[in-house]
């Protein structure tokens, strides 16, 4: 029987009310812990895969402004007080040392399980060009599959089976900025949740003044009950309700044009963050399998709540190849069908790149015999030449 009469998350929201760290970094951490205790034993059949409730959750705030570690850590170590045999791995790994910790970790539950955490993002994956191939490793585990290939130079292949990858990790925008470029606008991104701050709660000098009998009481219950959400095993399926409002969102979002190139990666996963999410509060809420409206109407504020933070997240990222600049640009043009004013393409642009940067873009895909500048009444016009035998 659940503790929690309220849920978990909003118990978790209630024992941490009085710590400084805004409230979404709270909810972040308690649903990724949450999915660190469901695992891979639950699930959603979407017919050609499965969806688990994995999360990737990166907060991020300017350093030592909203606590992120402090945030996450609170969660964690709740976690690792419902699960001591599945400790939270936070320190800095190599690909074999993974590998290792994957094959102790089938050898405990039945799955390759890792649940990751840094207080730096930066020393998990590294600066400038990162640890490109935990990068790939933490990209391809997203989808949880049955079976991934390892290839080593020395030591042959291992193979992971059963794949479940929950990460959890802190950044600032400035920090960000140095992290490879493919980060943002590539493969992970989507598959991310940049949750961005700077307005932490009132400050708390002394905050073992709050830490009450009854915050007490509360996190020996949240510990109960975390335990109890790691029993819970099978299929989620979701109500006629809650799936008439998920097509809803999947289908606005998967129409949805001049969004920000930073977002659309994350745009065109909504549906299945949406899945995931409304998955672990259902789990929070009790033990019935069962997606309902009030799931997915949450989970749905919850990540409107996100992405309207998510661009801040990203403000020191305005830097990407040249080559994403001109597909971008290419892309612009083509949803205009194919011919767009000067004025309207910089309006699109503008969170990447300057006038001149524009201008040295057109001239690029110019002089490669891509599009046509021409000025129509006085309007500068960009046009895609239409290439003979090709697109």
């Amino acid at each position: 029987m659940r503790l929690c009469k309220n849920g978990w998350v909003q118990t978790y929201l209630e024992y941490t009310s009085k710590q400084e760290s805004p409230e979404c970094f709270h909810v972040w951490s308690a649903l990724s812990v949450i999915a660190g205790a469901l695992s891979r034993k639950c699930w959603v059949d979407r017919g050609y895969f499965k969806t688990y409730p994995n999360q990737y959750v990166l907060l991020v705030s300017q350093s030592a402004l909203c606590k992120k570690g402090t945030a996450a850590e609170i969660a964690l170590g709740i976690y690792n007080s419902a699960f001591p045999d599945l400790h939270v791995i936070d320190r800095k790994l190599t690909m074999q040392k993974l590998i290792s910790n994957l094959a102790l970790a089938k050898k405990l539950t039945g799955f390759s399980f890792c649940y990751l955490y840094n207080s730096e993002l930066s020393t998990l994956i590294g600066r400038k060009m990162g640890n490109t191939e935990l990068m790939d490793y933490i990209t391809a585990m997203y989808t949880c599959p049955d079976k991934w290939l390892y290839e080593t130079k020395t030591q042959g292949n291992d193979y992971i089976e059963k794949g479940f990858l929950n990460f959890i990790s802190c950044t600032t925008p400035t920090d960000l900025n140095d992290m490879p470029s493919s980060l943002v606008g590539g493969g992970l991104s989507g598959r991310v949740m940049f949750v961005f701050s700077e307005t932490p709660r009132p400050p708390e000098h002394n905050p073992k003044l709050h830490m009450t009998m009854k915050a007490i009481n509360l996190r020996e219950d949240l510990v109960k009950d975390l335990v109890e959400i790691g029993k819970i095993s099978g299929e989620y399926n979701i109500t006629p309700n809650a799936d008439a409002l998920h097509k809803e969102i999947y289908d606005s979002n998967y129409y949805k044009k001049n969004t920000d190139f930073r977002l659309e990666p994350y745009r065109g996963r909504k549906g299945e963050h949406l899945i995931k999410v409304a998955m672990l509060l259902s789990a929070s809420r009790g033990d019935n399998l069962l997606i309902e409206m009030c799931d997915m109407e949450a989970a749905n504020s919850y990540l409107e709540e996100l992405e309207k933070g998510t661009l801040s997240a990203f403000d020191g990222l305005g830097h990407v190849s040249e080559t994403q600049h001109l597909e971008r640009v290419l892309k612009y043009i083509r949803e205009e069908r194919g011919s767009i004013q000067h004025s309207l393409l910089l309006r699109k642009m503008y969170r990447f790149t300057n006038a001149k940067g524009l201008e040295d873009i057109m001239n690029t895909l110019s002089e490669g015999a891509d599009i046509k500048i021409e000025i129509i009444r006085g309007v500068k016009y960009y046009s895609i030449i239409e290439k003979k035998g090709g697109k």
